[in-house]
């Protein structure tokens, strides 16, 4: 009979120890799903970090172009008017309705307020909505019809 109660002891002692081990491996699971999650996001967040500096650096390349376009656009801009208020002055006094120098202002003010709309940028992304295929998109190139459209590429 002792050996019964023994082996019985014994056979209660595993059973504890089974629920011992079952519950360790129960907040061993947890963790490991825990440290999974983890990883998943710091490996998101390196993604988005990764994107962030593209960005940043596609950014930087298109306000260096918008800055030389927009110096461009103001050069051009400033003859243009020269040529304006030079044609201007000639048809006012051609037309000696008022002083020529007044006709030719107007002409020069008008061309020279004219606007474009430089160093403005905009973040695109496509359809598919992946991270590689976010742009970093001048307005002004996109509005002059000099960038493809992107769900086109």
């Amino acid at each position: 009979m002792e050996t019964i109660n023994n082996l019985k002891e014994l056979v209660i002692n595993m059973l504890e120890e089974i629920t011992q081990l079952n519950d360790t491996f129960l907040e061993l699971d947890s963790l490991i799903d825990k440290e999974a999650e983890f990883i998943r996001i710091k490996g998101r967040i390196s993604k988005l970090d990764a994107l962030k500096s593209r960005l940043i650096h596609k950014i930087n390349h298109i306000q260096e172009k918008e800055y030389i376009s927009e110096s461009s656009f103001n050069a051009d801009k400033f003859q243009i008017s020269i040529a304006h208020f030079v044609l201007g002055s000639i048809v006012g006094a051609m037309a000696k309705q008022e002083n020529p120098l007044l006709s030719g202002f107007r002409s020069f003010s008008t061309e020279l307020g004219k606007k474009e709309d430089f160093g403005n940028v905009m973040i695109a992304v496509k359809k598919s909505g992946n991270l590689e295929d976010v742009e970093a998109v001048s307005i002004s190139q996109a509005l002059s019809g000099n960038i493809k459209r992107l769900n086109q590429t």
